[in-house]
């Protein structure tokens, strides 16, 4: 069994030599592997998140078209759906209209479904008929996803393993499995943690309709790599009620033939992804790190330390420009203090010690791409904006959707974790973030409005400043001053500064987005 996410590493990993294979190596050892065992049943499987992490896929013109052109060659099985190809209406028009049909049966999403009923994003199951062994039934699921964009729908798993379908295939209903192909195993894609409470719902519930069958749960979307053994042997065995054992061996095969990898296909796509690259100029080198940083807050060097402590000061909240960060605001004499908020969610890979390419940026962020700014934030709806326990049962259900953000209050003392019991009423803020944020804090501000009558002012209208792209420089402790344009989503504009020092190593690229795709 091989199970994977791509998630970026299509192109390999430069920086990683040991890591350094690319989607046409996978190709390889796909296609090797089921030619070598004959006499074993090889079967691969992906559970979500193909797109997003790599320039191969951000920045293309429909996001992870190229991507899902090079998995369409990958004798993989099966597929499922992750929350990252569901983030773009046109990447989910683009798996109904083209990928789903290119796939023929392989891309299997259970409660995922694109909002024109006359189209899919995939199957509900898929059905694997073994010679000498039987048919094996494959789902895909992901968790209760809400944060989709509206050419998409995902059913909430409790909702979706109510659904008719479910029960009649696997109690044989319209008469799929037959004495030659009887159903002997349930493979589940799930783009969630196998532990999560919903991915036991789905398990409970298929044992309810086929207690006699054993389920093998390929999970995804915690970045987490696992296996988990029922026991110490080298083997598990799944006793049926009829009696007859089914194993899954956990064996390497040793292979010491030389071995030629490289396919004809394999060759054609490694050509395909080094032209892709040079076409969207993705080895472009736009700056330098001094060292490589981290992206946990565990890790002694860290991306986070780099962000709060060197980068978010020197952003001042734009247009309302001041040598410190908290001053008198005029017009009504409350304090305005400056907020940053961050979401260590959003570093995805470590920043490596040397040049730093286009491609290396979207990898360690795929979603940043401006700062944002929400002027005047009153009091009272910081407070609820910080309260995850409101912001979950008003705004989002998925709890796990708005727990986006560490909030730091930042003077000219440094900074300090912001809980809600700094918060003063008498002060206003000016939150400062990164795009990842920015929608979903802009979502949370206008359903504190959604009372208001139509037609009324944004609450809170995002102020958007392009990341400048900075040029790799020497250690220096001299200060470079970088203009840019700043534009609100009602179509004004204006301009800002912000004081950048030269050896800040996490260079940031300016994109062609506007404010409007935040």
């Amino acid at each position: 069994m091989i199970s994977l996410i791509f998630h970026g590493w299509i192109n390999g990993h430069r920086h990683i030599p040991e890591l350094d294979a690319d989607i046409a190596d996978y190709y390889n050892f796909v296609q090797h592997t089921k030619e070598l065992l004959t006499k074993h049943i090889v079967l691969a499987f992906d559970s979500g998140d193909q797109t997003q992490g790599t320039g191969l896929s951000d920045q293309t013109l429909i996001p992870g078209e190229f991507i899902f052109e090079m998995l369409e060659k990958v004798p993989i099985d099966g597929f499922t759906i992750g929350n990252h190809e569901m983030y773009n209406n046109s990447c989910i028009d683009n798996i109904a209209d083209k990928v789903q049909p290119a796939m023929k049966g392989r891309y299997i999403t259970s409660n995922s479904h694109h909002i024109d009923p006359n189209k899919k994003l995939g199957e509900n199951y898929k059905i694997i008929k073994v010679e000498n062994f039987g048919s094996i039934l494959v789902f895909g699921y992901i968790y209760s996803f809400t944060l989709y964009q509206d050419h998409a729908n995902v059913t909430s798993v409790p909702d979706a393993i109510k659904e008719e379908w479910l029960k009649d295939v696997l109690n044989n209903n319209s008469q799929q499995f037959d004495d030659e192909y009887p159903l002997k195993l349930v493979i589940l894609l799930v783009h969630n943690d196998p532990a999560d409470s919903e991915t036991d719902l789905i398990v409970n519930k298929i044992r309810e309709y086929r207690p006699d069958l054993p389920i093998l749960v390929l999970g995804g979307h915690t970045h987490i790599e696992r296996i988990v053994m029922k026991d110490d042997s080298d083997q598990l065995e799944y006793r049926h009620q009829n009696g007859k054992d089914v194993r899954i061996e956990n064996q390497l095969t040793n292979v010491t033939d030389q071995i030629v990898w490289d396919y004809s296909v394999a060759v054609d796509m490694r050509n395909s992804i080094q032209n892709k690259v040079k076409e969207l100029k993705l080895d472009e080198i736009i700056g330098c790190s001094d060292k490589t940083y981290g992206h946990s807050k565990t890790d002694k060097i860290n991306l986070f330390d780099l962000l709060i402590n060197t980068i978010y000061p020197k952003v001042k909240p734009f247009g309302r420009e001041k040598e410190n960060s908290s001053y008198s605001n005029p017009s009504n004499t409350k304090s305005i203090s400056t907020i940053y908020i961050y979401n260590s969610q959003s570093l995805r890979a470590p920043l490596h010690q040397g040049e730093v390419t286009q491609d290396d940026f979207l990898s360690v962020d795929p979603g940043f791409n401006t700062f944002c700014a929400f002027r005047g934030v009153t009091g009272q709806d910081m407070r609820q904006l910080m309260d995850m326990k409101y912001a979950s049962v008003n705004y989002i259900l998925n709890e796990e959707e708005t727990l986006f953000s560490d909030h730091y209050l930042v003077d000219d003392e440094g900074y300090k974790l912001f809980s809600d019991k700094d918060k003063d009423d008498y002060y206003e803020y000016d939150i400062v973030t990164a795009s990842y944020d920015c929608p979903r804090i802009s979502q949370i501000f206008q359903r504190m409005n959604s009372s208001s009558e139509v037609g009324q002012d944004i609450k809170y209208p995002i102020h958007s400043s392009n990341i400048v792209q900075k040029q790799c420089r020497r250690k220096t402790s001299q200060v470079q001053y970088q203009q840019s344009e700043t534009s609100l989503l009602d179509g004004s504009a204006g301009k800002s500064s912000w004081a950048v020092p030269e050896n800040v190593s996490y260079q940031k690229i300016k994109q062609s987005k506007s404010s409007e795709n935040l």
